[in-house]
């Protein structure tokens, strides 16, 4: 009955994850752990020991020989999606282990991972130096609500950054207008224009941290843990807007060989996160890169966030949304 109830949240999630889940029941196999229904768009987390044993995810997680990854244009049809049905794909145990090893792991390339072209490659590339040069003169904090037209604007006054040129701007366009369900992410999109602008007005820049938070609820929320855990306590990333993100899914994808799956499975595409609407990411002071990974639950911050209610996660253990565990983001 487990692997029975992963088959139908897995086909439902590729189908419409925010409306399709709401109408499933939850399963219970005699005792065993129960799946996790959400409210709304959350992901249903699984014991991994319920679905497939390490052993079983981490070779199904190893490239298949022989075959070549899916080199893809991103100019492609924006409404176009690879999403499939159970009735034109066979979903058996063999398909629930290779979901799993991708998000387990997900900077290791599958053979159905999508890559963008090399032309593609090349624009990406130029995009991502542009926006380094800009970073250089605004500063990091500036550049995470920066949005995509002031952007634009702050190229083409900028001698030494120089103006985005037309196959750079067509190529946003595009890759921001592409149903994420391609890559393999199926989260909700919360800013759905690529004009969507922050107000200055409505942000705060948290002291030594180099963040921006929303005012109201979002930075409310942060005062609270931070006044609940103390100083060790920091905000590693807060508000981004789509430029930022644009930033950080395009390098990532780039130190992959332009591998865009691979880069959705621990950064949402353009336009799919939550950083631009509230969410924001904690860490332990002192522990560095440590934060963004899985050994940030060893933490004493991370021990205390769970111990006072904290933990609710936006993507968490084995979820259905095509995500990586992310334990170090607050979910708003």
């Amino acid at each position: 009955m487990k692997r029975r109830a992963f088959i139908q949240l897995l086909v439902a999630a590729s189908l419409a994850p925010a409306e399709a889940l709401a109408t499933i029941p939850q399963f219970d196999g005699g005792g065993s752990k129960k799946l996790v229904r959400p409210a709304g768009n959350d992901q249903i987390a699984v014991d991994e020991d319920d679905v497939a044993t390490d052993s079983d995810h981490n070779n199904a997680g190893q490239q298949r020989q022989g075959q070549e990854p899916q080199r893809d244009n991103a100019t492609a049809d924006s409404g176009h999606s690879n999403a499939t049905t159970s009735g034109d794909t066979l979903v058996n145990e063999e398909n629930i282990k290779d979901y799993l090893s991708k998000i387990r792991a997900p900077n290791t390339p599958h053979h159905d991972d999508i890559y963008a072209s090399a032309q593609d490659v090349q624009t990406l590339r130029q995009v991502a130096d542009r926006f380094r040069r800009i970073v250089a003169r605004v500063g990091d904090a500036n550049f995470c609500v920066m949005g995509f037209d002031e952007t634009l604007d702050f190229a083409k006054t900028t001698a030494k950054v120089e103006p985005f040129a037309k196959d750079e701007i067509d190529l946003m366009v595009q890759l921001f207008a592409r149903n994420a369900r391609d890559y393999g992410f199926y989260g909700e999109k919360p800013v759905t224009s690529l004009s969507a602008v922050i107000n200055q007005h409505d942000i705060y820049k948290v002291p030594y941290s180099g963040n921006f938070l929303f005012r109201g609820k979002s930075l409310e929320k942060f005062i609270r843990i931070r006044k609940d855990l103390g100083e060790n306590l920091i905000l590693t990333s807060g508000i981004r807007s789509v430029v930022k993100q644009f930033y950080l899914f395009i390098n990532k994808a780039l130190r992959f060989d332009g591998n865009l799956s691979l880069a959705s499975r621990s950064l949402a595409p353009p336009g799919y996160s939550y950083h631009a609407t509230g969410d924001f990411d904690v860490g332990q002071r002192g522990f560095g890169p440590g934060n963004f990974t899985e050994d940030f639950i060893g933490t004493p911050i991370y021990k205390r966030l769970s111990k006072e209610g904290y933990v609710q996660y936006r993507y968490g253990r084995d979820n259905l949304l095509g995500v990586r565990f992310e334990p170090w983001h607050i979910k708003l």
